[in-house]
């Protein structure tokens, strides 16, 4: 996974995090965390001084990162399952209590981010 934390007031990319959390920026209100697959790109292609692509690895402008974010139905449902930690905690609870309360979470996510007919 990669966590990506935003400033939305601001429009900008604050910072590009691979493989760990920044719990600070995650719970501060001023900030957006997306959470994209490690294959979601986030390179930029500029032209060089001679006119040729040259690409700027994580250099995805706030504007292009967030219209790709939003427009990719895998990276929102990333986005917005529970952690693995509360998962786990969900289907314990559910076998000890007789409910459902972790298929209903991955339903609500499946079903609010439907995969495109193809």
């Amino acid at each position: 996974m990669i966590y990506i934390y935003t400033h939305p007031a601001e429009e900008r990319i604050l910072c590009i995090h691979k493989k760990n959390r920044n719990l600070e920026l995650a719970a501060d209100s001023n900030y957006k965390e997306y959470i994209v697959p490690d294959d979601f790109n986030l390179d930029l292609i500029i032209k060089d001084e001679n006119g040729k692509d040259f690409t700027l690895q994580y250099g995805i402008l706030y504007n292009d990162f967030v219209a790709k974010f939003n427009a990719d139905y895998s990276a929102n449902r990333v986005s917005q399952y529970p952690s693995i930690q509360e998962q786990l905690d969900m289907q314990y609870w559910d076998s000890v209590n007789g409910t459902s309360t972790w298929k209903d979470a991955i339903a609500k996510v499946k079903s609010d981010n439907p995969k495109p007919s193809s």
